[in-house]
Order: C-alpha cells, then sequence, then structure tokens
C-alpha cells in the first residue's frame, strides 16, 4: 500500500500543478515538441496506438483471460478488477478536474475533458496488474522482460496522445501515475 500511495501522491502533486497554472509552460513546450515532430509515418503509428490503447483491447484481454480456465483465477478476474476500478476512478477525475482538451491540430477526434488521460490510465493499470501478477507468480527474468515491455508499451500510448494533440503531457504522467497507484491499491488487497 506504501506504492501505491506514493504513486497517488505523484498525481496530487501533478494535479497541483495543473491547477494553479504552473505546469502551463512545461505543457506548452511538450507539446510543441510532438507537433514539430510531425510526419505522415509517424502520424500512422500513433493512430495506431490510439486504437491499441483504447477500452476495446483492455476488455478483450480482460475476457480472453477470464474465459480460459487456466488464467481465470490468476489474471483474469484481478486484471479485469483493476481495470474496471481504473475506468471507474478515471471518469470520476475527468469530471472532478474538467479539463479541456488542448485547443490546436489534434488527429483524431476525441470527447469528453483531458485529465488524465484515460489511455494512459487504464493502460498503466493493466500493465502494472500483470507486471505484479507475473512477478507473483514466475519472478526472475520474465518479471523482469514483463516490466520492461509494459515500460515500453505504456510510454508508447502515452506518447501518442500528446502527439496526437488530444492530451497535454500532465494528463499523460498523472494518468500513469493514477494507474499505477490503482493497480498497486487493489493488489495489495487480493489474496495470494
Amino acid at each position: 500500500m506504501v506504492a501505491a500511495a506514493a504513486f497517488a501522491a505523484v498525481f496530487a502533486f501533478i494535479a497541483i500543478l495543473y491547477k494553479t497554472g504552473v505546469s502551463d509552460a512545461f505543457d506548452s513546450w511538450a507539446g510543441g515538441l510532438f507537433l514539430a515532430a510531425r510526419s505522415p509515418a509517424a502520424t500512422a503509428i500513433f493512430r495506431a496506438s490510439s486504437v491499441i490503447g483504447s477500452a476495446a483491447p483492455i476488455i478483450a484481454l480482460c475476457l480472453i483471460l477470464f474465459i480460459i480456465s487456466a488464467t481465470r483465477k490468476d489474471y483474469g478476474v484481478k486484471v479485469s478488477l483493476a481495470a474496471a476500478c481504473s475506468q471507474t476512478l478515471n471518469f470520476l477525475l475527468k469530471l472532478l478536474f474538467a479539463r479541456p482538451r488542448p485547443d490546436g491540430l489534434p488527429l483524431v477526434e476525441v470527447s469528453g475533458f483531458s485529465f488524465p488521460s484515460g489511455h494512459a490510465m487504464n493502460n498503466a493499470c493493466v500493465c502494472v496488474t500483470l507486471a505484479l501478477l507475473v512477478i507473483r507468480g514466475a519472478g526472475g527474468k520474465r518479471a523482469a522482460a514483463i516490466i520492461c515491455l509494459s515500460a515500453v508499451y505504456i510510454t508508447f500510448i502515452g506518447a501518442g496522445r500528446v502527439y496526437l494533440g488530444v492530451h497535454y503531457a500532465t494528463d499523460v504522467v498523472a494518468g500513469f501515475s493514477a494507474g499505477a497507484a490503482v493497480a498497486l491499491a487493489v493488489g495489495a488487497v487480493w489474496p495470494d
């Protein structure tokens, strides 16, 4: 629970930076970097990341893990619970902060509020949950591999949200922090 509290504190710190306007210059700078890096190839890749990181693949993963009897108890129920908690909390946080999406040139259509990024939060939650389960079950090289792959994957998803012009960088970092906090909190309460 200490790790969950630490990630929740990081989220709270970022939320304060956003609400006080301290993060505006950073968000503007980061958004400008991604805007300057736009190209047809990168746009195609990051549009794909938007689909890969959306709710549908997470739901599909949860269903697959739940349907397969060998993974149902150890993975299906726990990943589904963490994902549902993350999605619910993300919805509530977006309503609470009601941050408008960035102005400019979004490359995909989105609706709703910006803070925190749902893609970043929900994917971080699922990846951290899977990493925790693998660490508890297998440990060693397999755990290190899943942690590295998860870090690369969620960074790719988060970068895509800023590149596509639908989130500020602080939305993404806040999403990562909140998603990790949810995963660690849920992981602390389930029985082994």
